[in-house]
């Protein structure tokens, strides 16, 4: 029926299962649910969630974590390696290293290996993949087109989905007080819903022993993670290419989900705007604006889910409490050494700094068509809107006069030089 193979027979029956023949069905039914398997060892297993009079027999000695088997337990003592001791598999074509089997055969997959092609071609769109479940993945995204419903649907929203763990993941956005939060920090009260997001935390923490041991050859900067020293070293691109480019334009990128992002701006149609809010005619490609744009139809402030612990304050927002918090007698600990500036964030030091750059020698983005330099991205756009591109006309043109403009928050600038009753100060 596939290409699937194994040494073991229990485990190509296992894989059997997963095929829906005709005449074959799950003929084991749990009668506290609606759940059904075609194995007895699996009903028995999901039983187990049932069980609130049974203890958890097996119990982590770095957390509370509790579970009723035993290889649970030792997956989830992984979360807490955090030197990375017990990463037992690695690529031979690179120093990847990880806990996981599975994890290794994704990563394999990455590499242009001579012989390895994307054999699983999608029959709707010129989509291929590696992997089959990869390509089952992605014909969910036709399942619209095809009139296949989402069956899987968040009792708390609107919110629906074709696969039954994105539905869970979903969920937790809901988890407000943290309940189901139970990956935790050993070092500091921290909790989260997932491993990544524990695992990025616990870089934050300056343990002895743990130093940021990913230096970049180019420049200071140093990373607890490798991956974060990779997504750095794109900053000095002028040594590597960039290989994703854009059809229309000559948008060129190291990442290719920047790409994505890039080529939405060709959408003058509105094609992909597929996100639409009931209250108002706003459209957009991404869901997390469509959320963030919601807020502003919350004038009663009745779904600010985000509340402060110390006073009365409440937001939409995450990172907007966390910058409130700040207010409560917290000591400004990142300082400037060449000043008396002092600030709660990092990043804004970082910003600050920049100012003391006289000579100009961090000005990274440069313009092409002259020798202007500055420090930030935003500004380099603004001036090269004002070099006359040949085929690159003003677009935005006021309706009162004859001014044209490259950007469209410089006309409404000028049009409030239009607006009787304004005040010239």
């Amino acid at each position: 029926m596939c290409d699937f193979k194994t040494h073991y027979k229990n485990s190509l029956n296992r894989h059997l299962a997963t095929h829906e023949v005709e005449g074959v069905r799950k003929k084991y039914t749990c009668d506290l649910c609606d759940y059904k398997a075609c194995q007895k060892d699996s009903l028995d297993i999901h039983k187990l969630t049932h069980a609130a009079g049974i203890d958890k027999k097996y119990k982590c000695e770095m957390c509370d974590y509790k579970t009723h088997f035993k290889h649970g337990l030792k997956k989830h003592q992984l979360v807490h390696d955090v030197q990375k001791n017990n990463e037992k598999y690695k690529c031979e074509m690179c120093d990847f290293k990880t806990h996981y089997k599975n994890s290794l055969n994704r990563h394999l997959a990455t590499h242009e290996v001579e012989g390895v092609r994307k054999r699983y071609t999608c029959d709707l769109c010129d989509y291929k993949a590696r992997q089959k479940d990869s390509l089952d993945i992605h014909k969910l995204t036709h399942a619209h087109a095809e009139g296949i419903d989402k069956k899987y649907k968040c009792e708390m929203c609107d919110y629906k989905t074709h696969g039954k763990a994105h539905l869970k993941s979903h969920q937790l956005i809901h988890d407000v007080q943290g309940i189901h939060k139970k990956y935790k920090c050993g070092k500091c009260d921290y909790k989260a819903h997932w491993s990544s997001s524990l695992k990025r935390h616990q870089a934050t923490h300056e343990a002895e022993g743990l130093p940021k041991k990913y230096a970049c050859d180019l420049c200071d900067y140093k990373a607890s993670q490798k991956g974060h020293l990779k997504l750095h070293k794109l900053k000095h691109g002028e040594r590597i290419d960039k290989k994703y480019k854009c059809e229309m334009c000559d948008y060129k990128t190291h990442v290719k989900q920047n790409l994505k992002t890039h080529q939405l701006v060709h959408d003058v149609h509105g094609i992909h705007m597929k996100y639409k809010c009931e209250l108002c005619d706003y459209k957009t490609p991404h869901r997390g604006r469509l959320n963030c744009h919601q807020s502003i139809h919350d004038v009663e402030g009745i779904h600010k889910k985000y509340k402060c612990g110390m006073c009365d304050y409440k937001t939409h927002f995450n990172h907007d409490l966390k910058k409130h918090q700040v207010v409560h007698g917290i000591h400004k600990k990142h300082k400037c050494d060449m000043c008396d500036y002092k600030t709660h964030f990092k990043q804004n030091l970082k910003q600050h700094q920049l100012v003391h750059d006289v000579q100009g020698i961090n000005k990274k983005y440069q313009c092409g068509m002259c020798d202007y330099k500055t420090h930030w991205n935003s500004c380099l756009k603004s001036h090269q809107a004002r070099h006359e591109v040949q085929g690159v006309a003003k677009k935005y043109t006021c309706d009162m006069c004859d001014y044209k403009a490259c950007r469209k928050d410089s006309l409404y600038i000028h049009k409030l030089t239009h607006a009787e009753g304004i005040c010239k100060n």
